[in-house]
């Protein structure tokens, strides 16, 4: 059974890789992300994830597209809380496989 008190967050980096499916794909991650409820959804990206966002947000959760400027690991880690889950959706030509082993690599309360 799951522990209620660990919050679930999503990193999702813009799958640009994917041609003229994106838009189905993106939307179908989009559905998946609201079935799935976390308590934070960060996208990296634009285009796609901008109507990725706009849709999670309409669901009721609670996204933001991630800063320009602020390096992502540390806009990721002040959102977090010790138990916290996080999902990171790799996308390699956003570098957010760097970020999940920065954040895989950190100490667990």
């Amino acid at each position: 059974m799951a522990d209620p008190t660990r919050r679930k967050i999503a990193v999702l980096g813009e799958m640009a890789e994917l041609g003229d499916e994106a838009a189905a794909w993106h939307d179908r991650v989009a559905e998946q992300v609201i079935r799935l409820g976390p308590a934070k959804v960060i996208g990296i990206g634009s285009g796609h994830m901008d109507r990725m966002l706009t849709t999670i947000t309409a669901a009721g959760l609670t996204a933001a597209k991630a800063s320009e400027g602020v390096p992502l690991i540390e806009e990721i880690t002040r959102v977090l809380k010790p138990g916290d889950v996080v999902l990171v959706k790799g996308a390699n030509a956003l570098g957010l496989e760097a970020v999940a082993r920065e954040l895989a690599g950190m100490p667990t309360p």
